[in-house]
């Protein structure tokens, strides 16, 4: 009994430190990130290209919205939009549809302020999708 308790344990340890040593499911290393154009930056968009992550966050309280719009110029367009301060969303290729974004061509990025229905200090980018 002593024998199976010992190795039991010795199981249940190694399995606790392959769950402590494995990286977070939200720990990623981002490709590229932009923040929008005003004095004091209110959004940020982060992409990781493999997997096509793509995330948009809401990073000061000024009372606006964060948002992001995303086209591949192949008929996968979105937008997500983070509301609220320190809040983010996040989307991926495993969304499947429009998503899942073209690979070996340019994708644009664009971030804006949102309030109501006006969207304000935007910036845009063009990020080109290799998927290495």
């Amino acid at each position: 009994m002593r024998k199976t308790m010992g190795a039991l344990l010795g199981v249940v340890m190694a399995g606790a430190f392959s769950v402590a040593a494995a990286p977070s499911a939200s720990a990623v290393t981002w490709d590229h990130t932009m923040k929008t154009d005003d004095d004091r930056p209110g959004g940020i968009v982060k992409w990781h290209m493999i997997g096509d992550v793509v995330e948009v966050c809401d990073i000061q309280a000024d009372g606006w919205d964060a948002v992001a719009h995303v086209d591949d110029a192949a008929g996968h367009s979105y937008t997500i939009q983070a509301v609220g301060n320190g809040s983010c969303t996040r989307v991926d290729a495993k969304k499947k549809g429009k998503y899942d974004l073209a690979e070996v061509r340019y994708i644009g990025f664009k971030v804006c302020l949102k309030k109501g229905k006006v969207e304000d200090f935007c910036d845009n980018a063009a990020w080109f999708n290799y998927e290495p």
